[in-house]
């Protein structure tokens, strides 16, 4: 079997692109040619440009994959507004142009769709309500209408993971997770926009092996969470626990999104049902894996 990930220099990437050589398959990775990140080891790199229709049709067409794996988009909500057209082109018309290359073909495709798409809640399912509340989230919305579109009218084999919250080491230090976990490690100081939003969070491990069951199984979307929330000050005390001192941080009002989510909670049922998935990590675990990690590394100087 072979797989093609769009997105593999991320930290999703380099969970799935592990889990699916130890499953036996062949991994092809794609890559902005503006890209410094490094491929995965083990993993065949691939100029792939979300951006350029001829880009991805050249890169399929080399592969001929068995599954491809969209993972590449603008990941990041605040971002998406300041660039709210780059944002779209990525994660919605990058999208389109794949299901487009895709279409007629048996290839079997996984769209990574989010649940910012919901715009808040809890017990949130798959048939929504939606109402994005960021560009990220319209355009990401938008991308999973299409594939619902495609699935139905071209019998695309395309499915959406509604993925929640999900955090690991490899973590960026641009997201609040990590920006807590690896300033706490190295006492330094750093702002938080507040600590009162709630998300529910899983181990990035746990939710690329959701990923491949989707391909197994018959395409559809599904909900990956753990059904419970957490505050982001939750966050930061259990990460204390791991700690011999205490964070330093400030809240700073002026840094909140201009429309933020206040809660996200997701309900996993049909996956348990019909995949079979379960997380085997829970929160505290989570936390304590991602404090242990940054505390095992080499203090940061400050800038």
């Amino acid at each position: 079997m072979k797989a093609l990930i769009t997105g593999v220099t991320g930290q999703d990437g380099h969970y799935l692109a592990k889990h699916l050589l130890g499953l036996g398959y062949r991994v092809f990775g794609g890559y902005r040619r503006s890209s410094s990140s490094v491929v995965p080891p083990s993993v065949e790199p691939v100029p792939l440009e979300l951006l350029e229709y001829e880009s991805i049709r050249r890169a399929v067409e080399r592969v001929k994959p068995d599954e491809i794996y969209n993972l590449g988009a603008q990941t990041h909500v605040g971002e998406s507004f300041s660039a709210p057209l780059y944002t779209s082109d990525v994660n919605h018309l990058g999208v389109l142009r794949l299901l487009e290359v895709v279409r007629g073909t048996s290839i079997r495709l996984y769209q990574a769709s989010t649940s910012e798409m919901f715009g808040g809640g809890r017990g949130l399912t798959e048939q929504g309500p939606f109402a994005p509340r960021s560009p990220y989230a319209a355009a990401k919305l938008a991308a999973h209408h299409d594939c619902r579109i495609y699935r139905t009218a071209y019998g695309v084999k395309v499915s959406c993971g509604i993925l929640f919250n999900h955090e690991s080491p490899l973590r960026s230090r641009d997201f609040v997770t990590r920006k807590i976990t690896s300033n706490l490690a190295n006492r330094t100081p750093f702002t938080l926009a507040n600590v009162t939003s709630r998300r529910d969070w899983g181990h990035a491990s746990d939710y690329v092996k959701a990923m491949h069951l989707m391909l197994q199984s018959d395409p559809n979307d599904f909900v990956i969470a753990t059904g419970e929330s957490h505050s982001i000050l939750d966050f930061l005390k259990e990460a204390e626990k791991h700690a011999p001192w205490k964070a330093q941080y400030e809240v700073v009002e002026a840094e909140k999104r201009p429309w933020d989510v206040t809660e996200l909670e997701g309900d996993p049922s049909k996956a348990r049902a019909i995949l079979g998935w379960e997380p085997a990590y829970s929160f505290g675990g989570l936390v304590k894996e991602m404090m242990q990690s940054d505390l095992s590394k080499p203090l940061r100087m400050a800038s």
